[in-house]
């Protein structure tokens, strides 16, 4: 479970405003985020996206400790040098952003703008005057971090920012001017535009979440196909038979995931199998009549034993294997 600070959402999307304090996320369903956000392109599957997988696993795992479900930073991050406490705040921050997106408006696609091939960035009339000032900042405001799409093939724009030494005022508000630039998304401008700024320095962890006003006439229209957008986001298992040799299948609630241990023997990370039949036809075309994932069997258990997230991945540990048959 972290604390959630959300404001400014409007319109349909208002109701995020009302939806409480505290957002029930577990150790292991912020590792499943933190390994599904943070992909480094289609083109490194074969030599390193595995070990990829294991090193943010274990990088989540032994940086955050859940007390009595409450996510909080762990002794071994705090014995870290000031650098590698950066990174590691950085990756978390991104794994919040990710879980957040999933809970709050149910996005199960959320990657990095620089990691979707054949993107195209044009600009008009320079940079967007930030419409909500909530401190200074001397940083230039460009293109935010992550973009996203809902199962309706909407877009939204996220900033990512995770700090463990408290709020840094020019950071939260150099993440509100970042997503404030984007104007448009394959000519259409974004549902929303979001900030997710983590205070890992907070017991549980503290999300600002903040929805600036839209912008109406310029800054960064992005376009790139959807197809790639996908290819990137599920470049892990493009050739997931030839870079593990240990494949099992799980069963829960009438799906069949593809599986195979991550970081330890007792945990499996995989995908559903009809999810990974359809990428079949997404890795070899540029056009994508239907996409269907599991936005109905979302699963969150705080005892840190099972995750499934909206985008048809899983994260289970051995111990679920009352409810989970493995082959």
């Amino acid at each position: 479970m972290i604390l959630a600070n959300i404001s400014r959402f409007t319109g349909g999307w208002s109701k995020i405003n009302k939806m409480g304090e505290q957002l029930k996320i577990s150790r292991l369903g912020l590792a499943r985020c933190v390994m599904t956000v943070g992909q480094s392109g289609y083109s490194k599957v074969l030599n390193q996206d595995f070990w990829r997988l294991c090193s943010l696993f274990s990088l989540t795992y032994s940086n955050v400790d859940s007390i009595k479900g409450k996510l909080t930073l762990s002794d071994t991050f705090n014995r870290l040098q000031q650098s590698e406490k950066t990174t590691v705040s950085y990756h978390l921050g991104m794994g919040l952003t990710k879980a957040c997106s999933e809970i709050l408006m149910k996005i199960p696609w959320l990657i990095h703008l620089k990691d979707i091939s054949g993107v195209v960035l044009g600009t008009s009339l320079g940079q967007v005057p930030t419409k909500f000032q909530l401190y200074a900042s001397k940083k230039t405001a460009r293109e935010p971090d992550l973009i996203g799409f809902d199962s309706n093939k909407n877009s939204h724009v996220f900033e990512a920012k995770g700090y463990s030494s408290g709020v840094n005022t020019s950071e939260l508000q150099h993440a509100i001017d970042q997503v404030s630039q984007v104007v448009a998304i394959n000519g259409v401008p974004p549902s929303t535009r979001t900030v997710v700024y983590s205070d890992l320095s907070s017991s549980p962890f503290l999300v600002t979440i903040i929805d600036p006003e839209d912008n109406e006439s310029h800054g960064y229209r992005i376009e790139f196909k959807f197809n790639s957008f996908l290819r990137s986001y599920y470049s892990v298992f493009a050739d997931i038979e030839k870079w593990t040799d240990t494949l099992f299948e799980a069963e829960i609630g009438g799906y069949s995931f593809r599986v195979f241990p991550i970081g330890n023997s007792d945990y499996f990370f995989g995908i559903a199998t009809y999810v990974l039949e359809q990428l079949k036809d997404v890795f070899h075309s540029d056009t994508t009549d239907s996409f269907s994932i599991l936005n109905t069997v979302n699963q969150e258990i705080l005892d840190d034993t099972l995750s499934i997230g909206y985008d048809g991945t899983i994260l289970f540990n051995i111990l679920s294997k009352s409810i989970l048959h493995l082959k």
